[in-house]
């Protein structure tokens, strides 16, 4: 993600999509665009430097105060699970 000499997070030509997953892998939670929004976005994120918060925090505060709304909630969500798994067998 670049970030400039403010430490602040630019975002250019960045769908929805994409802004969500950054999202998700931020807080390692899921993230769920219901923005209904299509298209690329340009936008700037200006994360505190206020110590003892963590990044994801930060982050957080800064998305609201772009004017997106977060709302946790229960959703629910595909998961893959893998029981099993052999090597390759030599042919």
């Amino acid at each position: 993600m670049p970030y400039n000499a403010r430490n602040q997070l630019t975002f250019t030509a960045v769908p929805m999509a994409a802004f969500t997953n950054y999202l998700s892998n931020m807080w390692q939670s899921p993230v769920i665009d219901q923005t209904g929004l299509e298209g690329p976005f340009d936008f700037t994120l200006n994360p505190s430097t206020e110590a003892g918060e963590s990044w994801g925090d930060r982050i957080r505060e800064a998305v609201l105060a772009v004017g997106f709304k977060v709302e946790y909630r229960k959703v629910p969500t595909e998961i893959t699970v893998v029981d099993h798994c052999e090597r390759p067998s030599e042919n």
